[in-house]
């Protein structure tokens, strides 16, 4: 019958053997805690933890894989979305001429053509660089 070694006694700090045993092998001599009952010849031997750094790196490429592959749909789901929002935003400001146009009034023409071109000018210039960012995120 193997001894064994008797936990959580009086002014344990809470470290048991078995925490000390996953970091080292560790030899015990257990006849003190058997109270002199062996005759000191016998120990008890711990394993220490396995060595999991093979695992651990192929859990971090799969991570890393995964986070390119949520990089990449989301790049494509941005640049579909942006396509989606120019279109709205051009048959809007069609639709403004057109408005205005249809009033009869010059002034209202005149305004309306220019806030389109004013806009559609500085989307065209803006959207442009989100493209970019887009398309240009991916060649990383």
């Amino acid at each position: 019958m193997r001894p064994r070694a008797r936990r959580g006694r009086q002014g344990d700090t809470g470290r048991g053997i078995a925490q000390s045993a996953a970091i080292a092998p560790v030899r015990l001599d257990v006849s003190r805690d058997r109270g002199g009952m062996t005759d000191g010849k016998e120990e008890c031997s711990r394993m220490t933890t396995p060595d999991v750094s093979g695992e651990l790196e192929a859990a971090t490429q799969r991570v890393r894989e995964l986070g390119e592959q949520v990089a990449a749909q989301a790049r494509k789901n941005g640049l579909a979305w942006l396509e989606g929002y120019e279109a709205v935003l051009k048959n809007m400001l069609d639709l403004e001429e057109q408005a205005a146009k249809g009033t009869g009034a010059e002034w209202a023409a005149t305004l309306a053509s220019t806030h389109a071109n004013f806009v559609r000018s500085t989307s065209e210039i803006v959207l442009g660089a989100v493209r970019q960012q887009l398309k240009g995120s991916g060649a990383s």
